[in-house]
């Protein structure tokens, strides 16, 4: 289905939910293709319109999201000039914690790695918290009984043109997850922050963390 035929769903069903319109926008973003949330719920792509009942309510919330940008969130009040605008225009801002990171299929859930039948957990242990010391600045929690490691975490900071700021942190954990064969399990773990201690899921890792994961496929890995 197209973004066009996406987007007039959308507005058929706003419209329906909302009655009788009683201000159309053309709500405008750059770059384009960007998803637009009206009080919580997705309406559509930009371009698009939207219909604003100043009737029914006095005060929307809008967010403007694109993978890759910082997200925009905005009140839009009856009372203020900008509701009496016919198109809504918002500016994106590349996210330079998207640009400083990458996909891996290691990020937030395990993956495993088959062990060369060289190694046993006791001579594999030593190369593993080698590795992992070599890639972290230290190692937070590890048991050489049962091959559990967590790296201590690898924590950025960053701040848009606007004053934003935001955190990243990723750390390693791994395990045994069969002893015979041997397998170990890993996992990165990568997270974001806002501020505070409210961290949430990143699906992306950096480059460090993914040199982490070959090298140890590249050291105790079946070839």
């Amino acid at each position: 289905m197209s973004r066009r035929n996406v987007n007039m769903i959308f507005c058929a069903l706003a419209m329906l939910a909302t009655g009788c319109a009683s201000n159309q926008k053309m709500i405008i973003s750059d770059p384009p293709e960007a998803s637009v949330s009206i009080n919580g719920q997705l309406v559509g792509i930009t371009p698009l319109k939207y219909n604003f009942d100043f009737n029914a309510r006095s005060k929307y919330e809008i967010s403007i999201t694109k993978d890759g940008y910082i997200a925009v969130d905005r009140l839009l009040y009856s009372e203020t000039p900008m509701a009496s605008q016919s198109e809504l225009h918002y500016n994106l801002e590349r996210d330079p914690a998207w640009d400083d990171t990458s996909e891996s299929p290691f990020t937030n859930q395990w993956q495993q790695i088959s062990i060369s039948p060289d190694y046993n957990k006791q001579t594999m242990w030593p190369l593993l918290v080698q590795t992992v010391t070599e890639h972290y600045s230290g190692i937070q929690v590890m048991d050489a009984q049962s091959c559990y490691i967590s790296s201590l975490p690898r924590v950025k900071s960053y701040t848009s043109s606007s004053g934003a700021q935001c955190y990243l942190r990723t750390y390693m954990i791994g395990s045994i997850f069969t002893s015979s064969p041997l397998i170990y399990q890993v996992k990165i773990v990568a997270e974001r922050s806002d501020g505070g201690d409210n961290w949430v899921p990143w699906q992306r890792v950096y480059r460090q963390d993914k040199e982490l994961v070959e090298e140890i496929q590249q050291r105790l890995g079946i070839k």
